[in-house]
């Protein structure tokens, strides 16, 4: 059960985000062409992580440099990517807090 301690507060969910999935579709030709595809936008909380955060972090991938928190969605995997204000972040890996289901955090590696 989500706690008041736990909660998030909605005003930390400041950055508007695109989430893209690498897709493959056909290019008329009979072959396929592979590209990133727009599967919505979401409002997120984007951090640098802290070097302790990073040596903690670096355990599961080295090369992750931020933190991204968000609401509960079923349909985004770590093979996902964000972008925000044209900067590209690779998702790492996925958390579902306290396993229930309200709230999301990731481990991100920024393209730029």
């Amino acid at each position: 059960m989500l706690t008041k301690a736990k909660t998030k507060h909605i005003g930390d969910f400041k950055q508007r985000v695109a989430i893209e999935r690498y897709t493959t579709i056909d290019d008329g030709m009979g072959g396929t062409t592979q590209t990133w595809s727009e599967i919505g936008k979401v409002w997120c909380n984007i951090k640098p992580l802290s070097g302790q955060k990073r040596l903690e972090f670096g355990k599961l991938d080295s090369t992750v440099t931020h933190e991204v928190q968000m609401r509960y969605r079923t349909d985004i995997t770590d093979q996902d990517r964000l972008i925000y204000n044209s900067k590209n972040f690779t998702l790492k890996f996925k958390i579902n807090e306290d396993e229930e289901n309200a709230f999301l955090s990731f481990g991100a590696a920024s393209e730029d």
